[in-house]
């Protein structure tokens, strides 16, 4: 990827080989430095956008901000022993580390991924393989690492993995295991105290190991030997293995022999592997039979099994007692099965034919069958005709089939269509379908005289954006199907997202007997793709009948363009009356409010009210509340009323709160009121409360009085809080008292709680440590957050006799 960041071109994705680390000489680096060099770049890049990272919107559009928060722990991972932690990114990486938590953070809701809180600079390394950050704790500044690491046998700085726990459990190992980082996992075990214990979810992970499942086992057996104990659990996890479970488990068994017990448990999760479920169920076979059961349960697994389940229930029928009762469950999910239905219900009518009873639930799962349906159907019809029954369900799950559905119910219909009964049901359900025209016309050819076209039928094909025209267009054309077009049907077409040629169809067709009434009008004026097309379509066809109310103009207002309002004043001035109901939702327009704003104000001048009400919700517009404020400021002057109301909304508008502010201050300077309420209110804004806050303390200085609320509502702003904190403290430090109240506040807030309480003991004197302190233990806050405080502070940290009693109820 190549970005153009204040003029200068960078390269960005990590696959670039020939990124130039130096033009001496005009050769090429070698690529384990390219990646060294683009680590220590995106590293540096963090590092001195720290604040940034909290600031969703910022990242997104900083391109290099992106690609930096995603790709540093890749470039160093390929680096290898090139990549090393050195004094430009040491702050990164030292145990405690407000940027490397900020990232983390970012990586978190950028990716999606579950990391949990306490994830160490082990796990890091770890997860994605960067041996150096290991020698670095242990060895390059073994100081800032002190207790956690020391062997109680040596005395010396030794890695043991069960002390590095996060949050949710997972230790630096078993996030090795779960990524196959097989050379972590040595250096873990090489850098590790001699009697270094795992936690038992390691060997879950090794189990689970798609790329290496096989040799983190084996090195673990290597290095624990006798230590280990392989659970049910653990087998469980390598049979669900779709890659390497056959390796893992055949390791399992040469290894430890008659330890490994295989319990139902364990083969009913084989047989539901979809990628080596087969080459295990016949090792387990092979080596353990007379451990493995055929039950019903697992015979339902191999049915559901999409690629090896015909496979599977082959070699479990064709062992000795493999005669377990063929299920109604096990036909259901047989049916069900997209890929190997058709081979498996052969299989099953093939041995079992005479115990089979084919349910309403079996060919209902047979003709829902996406891919499969048709064959499956065909094959039942073949072998057990004289057992199937067609109800309403079944042909309502045929119709809805979106891929088949046409194929099966000619097939239904050749077969037994003397059971087939169309009802009104059946029919929305084929007019909601996606292949409704084809099925709509089956039904009709086949079955007309049975068929009679409701309003919910109407109002399904009306909303069927791919082919509702169509099928609506068929229901006209069969005469004495559709006998009448109610105002319903009529305003549900014209919402529709197809509305334009929909309503034409319907006034071609059924013009003499479609009234335009108020609610008609109302629906089309909230259609968002079209709706002036459709208004002008019925004020041209029948313009004499149409009747203007709020509720459309109001519709329009809020959330078209102008020209609908404007097709409205020219086709039908007189009617149009514009109530403060309708100007409110114009302010509120979030696209198009100034221009709809300017079109009231262009036709009816001082006939358009300005309110409060119309004030406030311009200046909560998140989109264009500075553009709606400027054109009633520019337009109407004093007229607009600017309350604390309007200025408290404006504080809390999370996308443009910063801009309609500033709009204020700039062209109303002292009349604007900022009280304590409104600086509460900017304070807890959680997407612009720092920008708010910013501009407020340079415009206004001394006036704004940084209260215990103030301090409160950021303390508990999960997005930009620690930013807030930071700047009050920095530029009114003096001024401010941090309450127990803002402590519990932000130990309450889950999403930046723990940075607020480390800046908060980062500023702080002794007795105020104490407080936090025993404010943290009678919370029951969360371990995380108590290690920090005493982490951060050891000595410092006097645990008297009133944070004992506080301690004394925590779990």
């Amino acid at each position: 990827m190549i970005v153009v960041q204040d003029g200068v071109l960078r390269l960005l994705h990590k696959s670039v080989k020939d990124f130039l680390l130096s033009a001496r000489e005009g050769s090429l680096t070698n690529e384990l430095e390219a990646h060294a060099s683009l680590a220590n770049r995106c590293i540096r890049y963090l590092l001195s956008n720290a604040l940034l990272l909290g600031d969703r919107q910022a990242t997104r559009n900083d391109g290099f901000m992106e690609y930096a928060t995603f790709y540093w722990p890749a470039h160093a991972a390929d680096a290898a022993t090139r990549f090393s932690v050195n004094h430009a990114n040491e702050r990164f990486f030292q145990e405690h580390s407000d940027v490397r938590e900020r990232w983390l953070n970012a990586y978190r809701w950028k990716s999606h991924s579950h990391i949990a809180d306490g994830y160490t600079i082990f796990h890091v390394a770890a997860r994605w393989g960067i041996p150096s950050l290991v020698l670095f704790a242990l060895t390059g500044k073994g100081e800032l690492f002190p207790s956690e690491y020391l062997s109680a046998a040596t005395n010396e700085s030794k890695y043991i993995d069960t002390n590095f726990q996060a949050d949710n459990g997972v230790t630096p190992m078993e996030e090795a295991a779960r990524a196959g980082n097989i050379e972590m996992i040595a250096l873990l075990f090489e850098k590790g105290d001699s009697e270094m214990e795992i936690t038992p979810r390691v060997l879950v992970a090794a189990a689970e190991s798609t790329s290496a499942g096989k040799e983190i086992m084996a090195q673990l057996l290597d290095r624990l030997g006798d230590k280990i104990e392989i659970t049910d659990t653990v087998i469980k996890a390598a049979a669900g293995n779709w890659t390497s479970g056959k390796d893992v488990i055949e390791l399992l068994l040469d290894r430890l022999g008659d330890k490994i017990q295989i319990t139902s448990a364990v083969v009913n999760t084989a047989a539901e592997n979809e990628g080596s479920g087969q080459d295990i169920i016949k090792l387990l076979l092979d080596r353990r039979g007379e451990q493995v059961t055929v039950t019903k349960t697992v015979l339902q697994m191999a049915a559901k099994n999409r690629y090896d389940g015909a496979e599977m229930l082959e070699l479990l029928l064709n062992r000795p007692g493999g005669h377990s009762e063929i299920t109604g469950e096990i036909l259901r999910e047989a049916a069900g099965n997209p890929e190997s239905g058709k081979k498996i219900m052969e299989i099953l009518l093939n041995r079992r034919g005479d115990q089979i009873e084919i349910t309403e639930e079996v060919i209902k799962e047979a003709v829902g069958n996406l891919e499969s349906g048709k064959e499956i159907v065909a094959l039942l019809l073949d072998r057990c005709r004289n057992q199937i029954v067609i109800t309403e369900e079944v042909v309502k799950a045929a119709v809805e089939n979106w891929k088949n559905g046409k194929e099966i119910m000619e097939l239904l219909h050749c077969r037994l269509g003397d059971q087939i009964k169309i009802s009104e049901e059946i029919l929305r359900c084929a007019a909601k379908s996606s292949r409704g025209k084809e099925i709509m016309e089956l039904l009709l050819d086949r079955y007309g005289d049975q068929i009679e076209v409701t309003e919910e039928v109407v109002l399904a094909a009306a909303t069927n954006a791919e082919n509702g025209t169509e099928i609506m267009a068929l229901l006209l054309d069969d005469q004495g199907v559709l006998r009448n077009i109610s105002e319903k049907m009529m305003g549900i077409a014209a919402f529709s997202s197809t509305g334009t040629g929909l309503v034409e169809l319907l006034l071609d067709r059924c013009g003499g007997q479609v009234e335009i009434t108020s609610r008609v009008i109302t629906y089309a004026a909230g259609n968002p793709d079209s709706a002036k097309e459709i208004i002008e379509l019925l004020l041209d066809r029948k313009g004499e009948n149409a009747v203007i109310t709020e509720q459309a103009v109001w519709r329009a207002a809020a959330f078209l363009e102008c020209n609908v309002i404007e097709l409205l004043f020219d086709r039908c001035g007189d009617q149009v009356e514009i109530t403060e109901k309708v100007v409110t939702a114009a302010a509120e327009n979030a696209e198009s409010g100034k221009t709809v704003l300017k079109l009231l104000l262009d036709r009816l001048g001082d006939q358009v009210k300005i309110t409060e009400e119309v004030v406030k919700t311009a200046a909560g517009n998140a989109e264009s509340g500075k553009a709606v404020l400027k054109l009633l400021l520019d337009r109407l002057g004093d007229q607009v009323k600017i309350t604390e109301e309007v200025v408290k909304t404006a504080a809390g508008n999370a996308e443009s709160g910063k801009a309609v502010l500033k709009l204020l201050l700039d062209r109303l300077g002292d009349k604007i009121n900022i009280t304590n309420t409104v600086a509460t209110e900017a304070a807890g804004n959680e997407y612009s409360g720092a920008d708010i806050m910013d501009l407020l303390l340079d415009r206004l200085g001394d006036q704004i009085m940084i209260t215990e609320e103030i301090l409160i509502a950021a303390a508990g702003n999960p997005g930009c809080g620690t930013e807030i904190i930071e700047m009050l403290l920095d530029r009114r430090g003096d001024e401010i008292e941090i309450t127990r109240d803002v402590v519990e506040t932000a130990a309450r807030n889950e999403y930046v709680g723990k940075e607020i309480i480390r800046v908060l003991i980062d500023r702080a004197e002794d007795e105020f440590l104490e407080m936090v302190g025993t404010t943290l233990w009678s919370l029951q806050c969360g371990r995380l957050i108590t290690e920090l405080l005493l982490d951060q502070l050891g000595n410092d940290v006097e645990i008297n006799m009133e944070v004992a009693k506080a301690a004394t109820g925590n779990e």
